[in-house]
């Protein structure tokens, strides 16, 4: 759903949200859920329920505000009762316990939440600022090296 909606709010599109989006979920990147995975395979006793999220309560709305600024977005939201089968089937609030997750080593990727929704929200945009980020540090890197040179053939 967060993922047709962000599609929604780049197109301008109007979206509607059950509760004005003022409900919690637990989100997380891929990426970390593999590594979760991994973790769970490799270092948990077996038989053993180990919930796989973030364990951060994240506002629904305020996701969705962060991706109308990202994108200068003209969308409007509309606020709408959730349908029968929701309230039936899905809890309004939602975020994990991950202690146990976490009591096995993991910890969670130093990405950034609005990083990985830049990401989501646009690819090429995310792929153009860890480019700039590795020429910057590349760049850096070389001015070190060829500093480091000349000093050594003062000496």
């Amino acid at each position: 759903a967060l993922q047709f909606l962000i599609n929604e709010i780049k197109a301008n599109n109007e979206i509607q949200l059950y509760y004005d989006g003022n409900f919690i979920r637990d989100y997380m990147h891929v990426d970390d859920v593999c590594r979760a995975i991994y973790y769970v395979i490799h270092k948990s006793d077996y038989n053993q329920i180990i919930n796989i999220g973030s364990g951060i309560p994240q506002n629904f709305r305020e996701i969705i505000n962060f991706v109308m600024s990202e994108t200068n977005s003209s969308s409007k939201i509309a606020a709408i009762d959730a349908v029968d089968f929701h309230k039936i089937v899905q809890v309004k609030d939602m975020y994990l316990d991950v202690e146990k997750l976490n009591n096995l080593g993991y910890v969670d990727s130093l990405l950034k939440y609005e990083l990985e929704l830049i990401e989501v929200i646009d690819y090429n945009l995310m792929m153009r600022l860890i480019e700039d980020y590795t020429v910057n540090i590349s760049s850096r890197i070389r001015k070190t090296i060829k500093l480091t040179k000349n000093n050594a053939k003062k000496s």
